[in-house]
């Protein structure tokens, strides 16, 4: 009884690290022996005829929250965009107590501007709704305030949307130094073979684009637009590409803004879950075996391991056995070593066992910010302002 509730444990526990990802390489490679175009790369735009016959309007979206720091940057990256039709800017600011808005408007940029400020700090869903309801072009660009662009990005997700299959495309998030931890790495692979196969399971929100006729609006506080307007997009029959040519920009960041990230990426999957069943519901969700395999799983993989780790304990305590005493062992230090590599970043460059210790490292941290999100959902600890949220991430850092 003990070693199949073991091995079925580990099977499930492999399939969502290991066995993922290999089914969706053979699909892929199965249609690429078929001929089939590849969708994230934007070629499915150049086999039939696009719905529009010139470049569109293209309404760029951007919600800020004191944003003075990062916001001159931002605007010259927008500022070089090369696109050939027509671009304007709406800028949301929710409620800033510096002066986002004000850098934004006194800013000469070589196409319009407009900015809207909500008077208090409402949340990215409820800027991005506000905006929505501003947008009259047929392709909205929704980006963030800190992340550099591409000078080619909007006209590469132009492209892509110009295929009628597709209705939102997600960029590619890049790390200025090419470093990125191993959860990052994996996450973006995904992105990509699922856009191959057939549509991603959400967006980067550095930047995606959307066919705006498609918008749902967003439930307020909601914490992934960037997964939640994608998918619904993609209950309404649409793909959602994966766009290479579209490259977006940030800096590396530090593990404990990356635990940050993670946790609130998290909260976030639970919280879409909680108020969408329909997400986990096969006959409603078109993207179903990939949405359960990418995000569902990975919610319960702390909880699988919990359960090696209890059964292993009861059986070196009922049996003894050489075999459970080592297995357990094997758990232990490959805990430790994780949580070791955490406090000393150093060892995850050591050679020859670098990487595995960086593996080790990146399903740790990533099973750790899955507990703190699950106990901070249940309690019900969380927000999609960004005022509250930036107040409670800082307890991460007491961990």
């Amino acid at each position: 009884m003990a070693e199949a509730l073991v091995l079925s444990l580990l099977f499930l526990l492999g399939y969502s690290i290991a066995g993922y990802p290999v089914l969706l390489e053979l699909l892929v490679r199965l249609r690429a022996g078929k001929g089939r175009p590849s969708p994230h790369s934007g070629e499915a735009s150049r086999v039939r005829h696009g719905r529009w016959a010139s470049p569109p309007p293209v309404q760029l979206l951007m919600s800020v929250y004191n944003e003075a720091e990062t916001l001159p940057a931002k605007l010259d990256s927008l500022a070089a965009l090369r696109y050939p039709g027509s671009l304007q800017l709406l800028v949301i600011d929710d409620g800033s107590t510096d002066d986002s808005g004000a850098i934004v408007a006194a800013t000469a940029m070589p196409f319009a501007v407009r900015v809207i400020r909500l008077e208090s700090n409402s949340g990215k869903a409820v800027a991005l709704n506000t905006g929505m309801q501003e947008v009259d072009a047929p392709v909205t660009v929704l980006t963030d305030a800190r992340q550099a662009l591409d000078a080619d990005a909007v006209t590469a997700l132009v492209e892509v949307l110009q295929d009628p299959d597709f209705g939102a495309v997600s960029a590619e998030l890049i790390r200025r130094d090419g470093v990125a931890g191993l959860y990052w790495r994996l996450e973006r692979w995904l992105r990509r073979r699922e856009g191959e196969l057939w549509s991603c399971v959400g967006a980067s929100g550095a930047l995606y684009a959307i066919d705006s006729a498609h918008y749902t609006p967003l439930l307020p506080d909601t914490i992934l637009d960037d997964l939640e307007i994608p998918m619904q997009i993609a209950r309404q029959g649409y793909r959602v590409g994966f766009c290479t040519a579209a490259r977006v920009y940030e800096a590396e960041i530090a593990d404990s803004q990356e635990l940050h990230s993670k946790v609130r990426t998290l909260i976030g999957n639970f919280q879409s879950m909680s108020r969408h069943p329909w997400l986990l519901n096969p006959w409603a969700n078109p993207l179903w075996w990939q949405f359960v395999s990418h995000k569902t799983l990975r919610l319960l993989m702390p909880w699988m391991c919990m359960g090696i780790t209890v059964v292993s304990l009861w059986q070196v305590a009922r049996t003894g056995a050489l075999a459970w005493v080592l297995f357990l062992v094997m758990q232990i230090v490959s805990y430790g070593t994780a949580l070791a590599a955490q406090r000393w970043p150093g060892l995850r460059r050591a050679r020859p066992v670098g990487a595995l210790i960086g593996a080790l490292h990146g399903f740790g941290m990533l099973n750790l910010a899955a507990l703190i999100a699950a106990w901070r959902f249940a309690r019900g600890d969380y927000s999609g302002r960004w005022k509250e949220q930036s107040k409670r991430e800082d307890l991460i850092d007491k961990i």
